[in-house]
């Protein structure tokens, strides 16, 4: 599996993915018992740039922080392709990441969103109290029930 933590770490809550990642590599050992393949990279956004890396895993997972007021601390869902809008290769919603490795690499990974809380953008290498208990769950979620899912 894959596990693609989005988001930039110099402006707080949004970066929610690289902190994601850096703890579900830390906690990666039971991958390794279980025999399921672990990638991890925690980068700005999705780009044409990870859809080689994507091609080679059944699920994709990614982690990203939310403006959305609505939120209580993190959703999670299966992403369904579409094209889009507009083409560009700098910057593709999850939807248009699906979309491009079906089309270029006629290969279509199970792609899950986790999307988390955050509540401060401004200018610090920090989250928030309450995004980082937001992440904390969302990885629980994470190894609790869809990791467990997929090793039975």
């Amino acid at each position: 599996m894959l596990v693609l933590g989005l988001g930039n770490p110099d402006r707080c809550d949004d970066g929610i993915g690289h902190y994601c990642v850096e703890n579900i590599t830390a906690r990666s050992q039971s991958f390794k018992e279980m025999s399921l393949p672990l990638e991890a990279m925690a980068i700005y956004h999705l780009s044409i740039d990870e859809l080689d890396v994507a091609a080679r895993f059944p699920h994709v997972f990614i982690f990203d922080a939310s403006m959305d007021r609505q939120l209580m601390e993190f959703s999670y869902r299966l992403v369904q392709p579409s094209a889009g809008q507009q083409f560009t290769t700098h910057l593709l919603t999850p939807e248009e990441f699906l979309y491009s490795l079906i089309r270029l690499f006629n290969f279509r990974p199970t792609l899950h969103l986790i999307s988390i809380k955050g509540y401060c953008w401004e200018i610090g290498n920090t989250l928030s109290p309450q995004a980082q208990a937001n992440a904390n769950r969302a990885i629980d979620f994470f190894f609790d029930h869809l990791v467990h899912s997929l090793v039975k």
